[in-house]
């Protein structure tokens, strides 16, 4: 955790939850504390310190394509301006990041972009190499835009699931048990369908005085 405090500063530090445990984490709360940038520090520490690739994920691939690149680059410089590492070159080409430290001759795969809307066009592929993935704006303004309807409101859930457990799958075994899903939200409302799929918003209403 030595390089996320140094990169972290006096912004949002992804530390305290990596040290829960579990496979999916929720991170809300207001615009600029650092969520998105702390998520793809840790995300390109781990990739040069352990070799372990990611995922960038959004809704739909309009969404992605938007966003896939600029989501890394705050990342980049502040990585750079702490001296542990310096990365020369960080840049995404026809669906997969690559990353090029000074010193090294040839760029290396590190990552790669998956659209919840087509998560099942992935089923068949081998992802043994990655084990950090983001969901990245999860909570949505307009309740339009979610997966599903009024018929199949647990669309969303069962696609982020299949697509967590198609990560997640091993070689010669059903789950590896170590892919990490993060969830990144600006909007803290527990009416979404993940949050009322999973039972938050019932563990809310039961329990009024809990904070959340």
């Amino acid at each position: 955790y030595k390089y996320l405090d140094k990169a972290s500063g006096d912004f949002y530090n992804v530390k305290k939850v990596l040290t829960y445990g579990r496979p999916w984490n929720f991170i809300t709360g207001s615009r600029s504390v650092g969520k998105s940038t702390s998520v793809a520090i840790m995300f390109l520490y781990d990739f040069l310190q352990n070799g372990r690739k990611f995922i960038y994920c959004r809704r739909d691939q309009d969404a992605v394509m938007l966003t896939c690149q600029k989501f890394f680059a705050s990342a980049v410089d502040i990585i750079n301006a702490t001296g542990d590492f310096h990365i020369a070159e960080f840049y995404y080409h026809s669906k997969y990041y690559y990353i090029r430290l000074e010193g090294e001759e040839e760029p290396r795969q590190c990552g790669t972009i998956i659209p919840l809307s087509l998560e099942n066009k992935y089923k068949s592929s081998n992802y043994s190499e990655y084990f950090n993935l983001v969901f990245d704006e999860f909570i949505e303004k307009d309740p339009t835009k979610y997966l599903g309807s009024a018929k199949t409101p647990d669309k969303e859930y069962k696609s982020i699931l299949s697509m967590y457990q198609t990560i997640d799958r091993g070689v010669g075994k059903t789950f590896r048990n170590e892919t990490r899903f993060f969830f990144l939200g600006n909007t803290a409302t527990i009416y979404n369908p993940l949050f009322l799929k999973i039972g938050i918003a019932d563990l809310v209403a039961q329990n009024p005085d809990c904070k959340f």
